[in-house]
């Protein structure tokens, strides 16, 4: 049955692993996961200006952080996770990642535009779903 408890759950490890399916499905629940992340992490930017200061040009993780007055290790981990998701670009030749200006356009700035905002408010709606409770009738908080 679907409402099983953890402890009797069905062994299915290997069942159906092979198939196409299951695949395509595996890459998708990946890119869900990989976006929660990212979200937090565009937050993060938000909330302290990392956008904003990558408006000024390319610059290593250290130049980064000195503009804006931050520590250089969690600017670089930041930043990496942004240039993986291809929201920045880095010059390996440079050690410099850059904002385009294209991705910029969504990212900075005071107008409805800046799509970063938006990032707290779908994290905090996030922490509103753990206090919902399932039950055989549906959803009741």
């Amino acid at each position: 049955s679907r409402r099983q408890s953890m402890g009797t759950l069905p062994d299915r490890s290997g069942e159906g692993m092979s198939s196409d399916a299951t695949k395509r499905f595996g890459e998708r629940l990946l890119g869900i996961y990989t976006g929660a992340v990212l979200t937090k992490l565009i937050e993060i930017g938000y909330l302290v200006g990392l956008f904003e200061g990558s408006r000024a040009g390319p610059a290593t993780s250290a130049e980064l952080a000195d503009r804006l007055g931050l520590k250089e290790r969690y600017v670089r981990e930041w930043l990496g996770a942004m240039a993986t998701s291809g929201i920045y670009s880095y010059d390996p030749v440079s050690g410099r990642y850059s904002l385009s200006d294209e991705h910029a356009a969504l990212l900075t700035g005071d107008s409805a535009q800046n799509a970063a905002p938006m990032s707290r408010m779908i994290n905090h709606f996030g922490t509103h779903l753990s206090k919902l409770t399932v039950e055989a009738d549906g959803v009741l908080s």
